[in-house]
């Protein structure tokens, strides 16, 4: 419903018009009147009418100054006045301040009905057009939207119809840089000084296309994307805001750009950086490839001699050094699937189909922290010594080694020495150390210690309590358990009793 307000010295046309002009009748309510000017200009300030109707002549302010206020304020307001002096200076002042009738008193009800059926009218068709205009301006602001995003997905094919939605300028951009963005900006298109920018991008793929004003000056682009980031973070929905800047190209490369972007917003969102440059993070991934190349070594070597527990401490390691040199998701994933695929030709050198064990590869691409990646790459390569025996075939083994181990399994809980394990097996103790390992694959202390620990994992599993296990596995000496425990699992033995019952309450949760 429109709101109106009506102004005059003179109570009885106030109380005439109050009275008896049915305002509803042309969805119009009457809230205030006012007896002078300027107690009319505060009313119309704190109440902001759609109508006003005012006499020209009244103290304080005169009814054409107080439009003459009111429409520099209120440009979209309706003015309708009445005055008993229809002088020609008045009339033509009025008109000029853009009045939409102008009535003689004594005014009557018809006229003043008229007058108001003439308004309402009038403002109808205003927010007709400005309805119109907006949604004309809304659906090609949209339509522009959609067909950059397709100029950075699709490329070449879809500038025409960029340049034609939009305009005229369109001739005159050559060049544009894809910003990838964690999180959508506000309506307004942010200004970044040298760039015309267009924010698009949907269902989490948020970018701003930044188009260059004059062509891109060589320099440090750790300034630049410092001072977009600066730019854009107050309109951002959520925050705080990530961004990745691809390079500038040329418009039939845009999809360049936009990959570039992507990429970068990748690495900043998986390093816990604000903002990468694209071309900041190529040459830092480059400058550490030598380094990158030694963990490599340290992990497939461990692969290849399936040693478990130096495979876990070189893992660690890994994930430690890439966390300081913020080395980005896409260098992990292709050093993790090259062990993947160093440990399934293990596998298949021990005769086991890797088929089976081949794990799901793509799963890796939809990991977004440091920690996850690694996390799937233990658990993949649990998987691969799972299937691969540090045993050779028990019925192969040297008769005073099947002796040897048997006599390992009943003591283990004692302070069994190599010399008496190798006396029990009537072999000098140094030949017995040699065979042991040419056997099982590795030294005897290293065999006795994961025998153990494994049994430990199975108790503490069940629930004993860490200081029962380790005496019942030979480590009588809590701190020396412990020690022994981490050092083979990552982990001490009460975080893996908590892990443990952890799982269990899961399970039963479900259930």
């Amino acid at each position: 419903m429109l709101r109106a307000v009506v102004c005059d010295d003179e109570s009885i046309v106030i109380q005439g018009l109050q009275g008896m002009i049915d305002w509803t009748r042309y969805g119009i309510e009457l809230v205030g009147t006012a007896g002078d000017g300027l107690s009319a200009l505060h009313i119309v300030q704190e109440l902001q009418p759609d109508i006003i109707l005012t006499d020209i002549r009244m103290p304080g302010l005169n009814g054409l100054e107080l439009i003459e206020k009111l429409t520099a304020i209120h440009p979209d307001i309706a003015c309708i006045v009445f005055s008993g002096f229809n002088e020609f200076d008045y009339v033509r002042r009025a008109i000029h301040l853009g009045v939409i009738d102008y009535l003689e008193k004594p005014i009557t009800i018809e006229h003043v009905e008229q007058a108001l059926v003439k308004t309402v009218d009038r403002l109808q068709r205003h927010q007709t057009l400005v309805t119109l205009q907006s949604q004309w301006s809304t659906g090609k602001q949209e339509l522009l939207e959609k067909a950059t995003m397709d100029l950075m997905v699709l490329g070449i094919e879809a500038i025409p119809k960029w340049k034609e939605l939009f305009g005229p300028e369109a001739d005159q951009i050559t060049e544009i840089r894809a910003v990838a963005l964690s999180s959508p900006l506000s309506p307004s298109e942010p200004n970044c000084p040298g760039y015309q920018c267009i924010h698009t991008g949907t269902g989490g793929d948020y970018l701003l296309a930044m188009f260059p004003v004059m062509p891109a000056v060589e320099g440090d682009v750790s300034v630049t994307i410092n001072e977009i980031h600066s730019t854009l973070s107050p309109l951002s929905d959520h925050s705080p805001l990530v961004i990745g800047l691809g390079n500038v190209y040329s418009l039939h490369q845009a999809q360049q750009s936009y990959q570039e972007a992507r990429k970068a917003l990748r690495h900043a969102q998986f390093t816990g950086q604000p903002w990468v440059a694209y071309s900041d993070m190529v040459q830092m991934e480059q400058s550490v490839m030598d380094v990158m190349t030694q963990h490599r070594n340290d992990l497939e070597l461990c692969l290849r001699t399936r040693d478990r527990r130096g495979l876990l401490i070189a893992l660690k390691q890994f994930q430690a050094w890439s966390k300081t040199s913020k080395i980005g998701p896409e260098p992990l994933e292709k050093e993790s699937l090259r062990l993947i695929y160093t440990a399934l030709d293990a596998v298949r050198k021990q005769g086991v189909d890797p088929v089976a064990l081949s794990p799901v590869l793509e799963q890796i691409h939809g990991l977004h922290t440091r920690d996850a990646m690694f996390d799937w790459l233990r658990e993949q390569l649990d998987l691969v010594f799972q299937a691969i025996s540090t045993e050779p075939n028990v019925t192969s083994r040297h008769p005073a080694i099947l002796k040897a181990l048997s006599y390992m399994n009943e003591h283990y809980s004692s302070d069994i020495s190599l010399q008496e394990v190798a006396q029990y097996a009537e072999l000098n103790p140094t030949y017995f150390s040699l065979l042991f390992k040419e056997q099982t694959g590795t030294s005897y202390i290293k065999y006795l210690t994961h025998m153990r620990i494994d049994l430990a994992k199975s108790m503490l599993s069940q629930g004993l309590r860490v200081h029962e296990t380790g005496t019942r596995v030979g480590y009588p000496n809590y701190r020396h358990f412990t020690d022994t425990f981490k050092k083979i699992t990552g982990i001490t033995p009460g975080q893996y009793r908590s892990s443990c019952e952890e799982d269990r309450s899961h399970q039963e949760r479900e259930k």
